[in-house]
């Protein structure tokens, strides 16, 4: 057993279960081609070593973290010439996420929180993406011919601390580009809004919750810090209604499902469409 600090590289297929239901044949086909002829080679001529395959993905480390961010830079920018040809519900598409971290390394295989913080940033990217923690950011920073965005810290599941994470720019207009935390704040609401929003649908949007929150407030109380707090909204926000939520939501890619609960809510509450 060994001890050693890398650059983790997990990979993995997008919708793959759906893929092979829809197209096994095919499907296995061109993986098997996209590893053969473009994964495979670029992780061995960037110095990595394909630590395993796990069907739909394989794990990889390197002694760089620059060359495995240029490594994924290669394999996603080759992806949509590789699939032109396929129709988009069909296309294979890959996500990447890459770590820095302490390892443990046992009869070839990789272990510890280092991997495991790879994979979950991994399933955070978009498809076709790279996202790359801050311990990898850190160590490739003005050291790649690539841009990156801020995204902040994330918690990800079964890691104690929250992860800073960065997506990787790939299109050669934006290398060294730096744009700021893409979540740091909505323009255009503050906090006290939206701190106000919450209470009127919690007091009266008929959300399950409030039904725990008011077993010790009457429903006249209840409705009195409603309309106070919907008073309080439409001061802080005037322009604030149904609509104008719904709006602000879609910005930051808020699931519908989410905004028509919320939505619902607010109506019912008395917050103008």
């Amino acid at each position: 057993m060994e001890r050693r600090l890398a650059a983790i590289f997990a990979l993995d297929m997008v919708g793959f279960s759906r893929l092979i239901e829809d197209d096994e044949a095919g499907t296995l086909a061109r993986q098997k081609a996209h590893r053969a002829e473009l994964i495979d080679p670029s992780i061995a001529n960037h110095h990595g070593r394909i630590v395993k395959g796990t069907g739909d993905g394989l794990l990889a480390e390197f002694p760089s973290a620059v060359d495995a961010v240029d490594c994924s830079a290669e394999i996603q920018r080759a992806m949509p010439d590789r699939e032109a040809d396929v129709s988009a519900y069909r296309s294979i598409a890959f996500r990447i996420g890459i770590n820095v971290g302490d390892i443990v390394a046992e009869d070839g295989d990789i272990y510890g929180d280092g991997v495991n913080v790879a994979a979950r940033i991994e399933a955070l990217a978009d498809p076709g993406g790279v996202l790359v923690s801050g311990s990898a950011y850190s160590q490739v920073k003005n050291k790649v011919e690539l841009g990156f965005e801020d995204l902040g810290p994330h918690r990800v599941k079964n890691i104690l601390e929250p992860v800073h994470i960065y997506r990787v720019l790939l299109d050669p207009a934006e290398a060294g580009k730096m744009p700021g935390k893409r979540r740091r704040r909505r323009k255009g609401i503050r906090p006290e809004a939206l701190a106000a929003a919450a209470v009127i649908v919690v007091l009266g949007g008929g959300l399950a919750i409030r039904d725990f929150v008011l077993r010790d407030t009457t429903r006249q109380d209840a409705r009195a810090i409603r309309s106070s707090a919907l008073e309080q909204l439409l001061k802080l926000y005037p322009g604030f209604s149904i609509e104008k939520y719904i709006e602000e939501e879609r910005k930051w890619n808020v699931p519908d499902d989410s905004i028509r609960l919320w939505a619902a809510a607010l109506r019912k509450a008395g917050l103008p469409d």
